[in-house]
Order: structure tokens, then C-alpha cells, then sequence
């Protein structure tokens, strides 16, 4: 029964947090457009690409004579790529759509930041997306037996190019809503912290290092995943069979990778900080080979993952170097509580926030001036 009360009370917290203001509610709702109009772009697209992709397989002459023209050389399994990459597309703007409903319920402004950089960065890509199946497109049909694969010309302007400008538009929006949201947000910043501002800029940075942390996981992840589909084609070699195994083991470890830099920055232990930058380092030197190789077989999309872990890595090295020198100034007392030891950074959050909501006299129909 308790545990049913603290359920209701946690949703109840959850929703009034979505309907604060109405650049909450704007918020939440552009989230879940985006998620929906993009996703249903994408899977368009891969129902298309796919469909090429197969119809090229099926056709014995087509194949027979890409096989016999050594002028053209094509990997028809990069076609299936660009298919692997409009699913994870649909994959990444359903972590978008939880991470900006979790900026929301635990009020981090640092995070409206990262979901818009990455909204642009990948209404971005959409164009690569375009341009690689054009690309391939366009190799195919100098073969006349291919010319007449359906669908010929891939309907690029019915779906990719109003895909990329629908996107970009609802990208700015989302900017726009964020930006409005994030000076909203930066109250409850002074709320907790207070006006000190030197306490201010070490808790940006712890929030800025974990943002970083919730990325990269999720990034690594994939990225994992592409290399291992990669691999998957070679098991038989012995070399990409350990390299395999490998991978496997380090998919299992970033979880506790990721564990042991959320506790050791939430209890400002420095030797598991250390222990957490050398271990990373082993996984920057990894993603830096798959960059080498993913770019000499011409999967560009692996190399722009590989390179954009590679970037979020170093970074939070970098922010976790910046965050120890502030151990021991006083920022822990607002995450460590001896009654409660979160053990998550969601937990943690909440623990601040109900700690906050005790402390604070704020009252929410007063209009402070950040919110204009």
C-alpha cells in the first residue's frame, strides 16, 4: 500500500512539473511531435531504401553484371547500413523524447542544451542519409540492367527532402520552447544553491559532467552495435572473433563504468574518478580504431559516431578533471543526505528537489523576472 502511495505521489510530482507553465506544456508536447512526425519519416524511408536494396538482391542480371563491371565497385551491404541507420534514427528520437521528459521532472536546464545541439546535429545528417542512398543510386543506374529497379528514382523529394526542412523547423521550435524553459529553470538553479556563485558554477559543471554521462551511454551503446554488426559478417576470422568478444565484454562493463563515475561524483571520490578517467581512456583508444576502419570500408555513419563518442569522452574527462578540483567545497552536502543514499542519478535529482520544495518559500504565482 505505501509503495502504491509513493507511486501516485511520484506520478503526481511528475505531472505538475509537465504542467508548471505553458512552456512546460509546450515543451512536452513538441517532444512527442517530434518523436512521432520523425519516426514516421524514417520508416518510410527504410521501407523504401529497403525495398531498393531487395529488389537489386532479387534481380540475377542486375547482380551479374555489377559483379562483371570492374569500373563500379559497390558494397550492396552499405545499402542495408543506411536501412540500420533510419531505425536507429526512430531508436535515438525516442531517447530524445526521455531525456527531455526527464529534464522536466527533475528540472535540469543543462539538458534542454544538449537535446537541441543534437536535434540540429541530426537534421543535419538527415541530408547525409539522402545523399549516400543517391549516391549508391546513382552508381547502380550506370549499369542499364539496374536502371529499371523499382523504385527508380527513390522519391527523394517526396520524402527526404521534406523530411530534412520539417525536421529543421521543428528543431528551431524545439530551441526556441528550450530557451524560454531553460531561463524558467534557472530559478529553481538559485533555489537550490543559493546566491553564491562559485557553489553555482561547480554544480553546472556536476550537471553538465552527468548530462555528458546519460549521452555517452546511450551513444556507446550504439556505437557498439554498428561495430558489431560490422563484425558480424567476418566471425569466421579469429582476429574479429576476439574483437568481437571484446566489444561484448565492454558492453557488459560500461554499465558499471557509468555507475562508478555517477557514485564517485556524487560522494566526490576521487580515486574512482581516477580509475573511471584511465578505464574511458581504453574505450577512446577503441572508438578511435573503429574510426580508422569504418572510414576505409566507406560506412561514414559509424565514423560520425565513432568521432562523436570520441568528442563526448574527452569532454567528460575534461568536466571530471574541472569537477574534482571543487571536491570538498561544500556541493556534496546538496546531493548526500545521511538518512537517504540515492543510489541513481534519477534518485539523487529527486533528492535534491524534495529537499529544495522543504527549504524553499517560493510561491509559484509570483512572477519573477526571469520568466518574462
Amino acid at each position: 500500500m505505501m509503495c502504491c502511495t509513493k507511486f501516485q505521489k511520484n506520478c503526481a510530482k511528475k505531472w505538475k512539473r509537465v504542467t508548471a507553465s505553458k512552456w512546460t506544456i509546450l515543451f512536452a508536447i513538441t517532444r512527442i511531435l517530434i518523436f512521432l512526425i520523425i519516426s514516421v519519416f524514417q520508416l518510410v524511408i527504410f521501407v523504401r531504401n529497403l525495398g531498393y536494396s531487395m529488389n537489386i538482391e532479387s534481380d540475377s542480371k542486375c547482380l551479374d553484371d555489377i559483379d562483371n563491371d570492374s569500373s563500379i565497385v559497390i558494397d550492396l551491404l552499405h545499402v542495408l547500413y543506411v536501412c540500420l541507420e533510419n531505425l536507429l534514427c526512430v531508436l535515438f528520437q525516442f531517447f530524445q523524447m526521455y531525456f527531455g521528459f526527464n529534464a522536466l521532472f527533475h528540472e535540469q536546464a543543462f539538458q534542454l542544451i544538449a537535446i537541441v545541439v543534437f536535434d540540429l546535429g541530426w537534421a543535419l545528417y538527415g541530408i547525409g542519409q539522402a545523399l549516400t542512398m543517391k549516391y549508391f543510386r546513382d552508381k547502380i543506374n550506370k549499369i542499364s540492367s539496374c536502371r529499371q529497379v523499382y523504385p527508380y528514382d527513390l522519391t527523394f523529394r517526396y520524402f527526404d527532402i521534406p523530411y530534412t526542412v520539417i525536421y529543421f523547423v521543428l528543431a528551431l521550435l524545439s530551441a526556441f520552447i528550450s530557451f524560454k524553459l531553460y531561463q524558467q529553470l534557472s530559478w529553481n538553479i538559485y533555489k537550490k544553491i543559493g546566491a553564491d556563485l562559485s557553489m553555482k558554477k561547480l554544480y553546472m559543471k556536476r550537471l553538465v559532467s552527468t548530462t555528458l554521462l546519460k549521452y555517452e551511454l546511450y551513444f556507446f551503446l550504439l556505437f557498439l552495435m554498428l561495430n558489431g554488426i560490422r563484425l558480424f559478417g567476418g566471425a569466421d576470422d579469429p582476429r574479429l572473433k576476439a574483437y568481437w568478444n571484446y566489444h561484448s565484454i565492454e558492453s557488459v562493463l560500461v554499465f558499471f563504468m557509468a555507475l562508478l563515475a555517477y557514485q564517485s561524483i556524487r560522494l566526490e571520490w576521487k580515486i574512482g574518478m581516477y580509475i573511471f578517467f584511465v578505464l574511458w581512456i581504453t574505450y577512446i583508444l577503441d572508438a578511435i580504431f573503429v574510426v580508422v576502419a569504418s572510414a576505409y570500408v566507406h560506412w561514414y555513419f559509424l565514423t560520425f559516431w565513432a568521432l562523436l563518442f570520441i568528442i563526448l569522452a574527452l569532454a567528460t574527462i575534461v568536466y571530471g578533471v574541472l569537477l574534482m578540483k571543487g571536491f570538498g567545497k561544500g556541493l556534496k552536502k546538496f546531493f548526500v543526505k545521511s538518512s537517504a543514499k540515492p543510489t541513481s542519478p534519477g534518485e539523487e535529482e529527486a533528492n535534491i528537489e524534495t529537499q529544495t520544495e522543504v527549504k524553499s518559500n517560493f510561491n509559484p504565482t509570483k512572477k519573477w523576472a526571469i520568466e518574462d
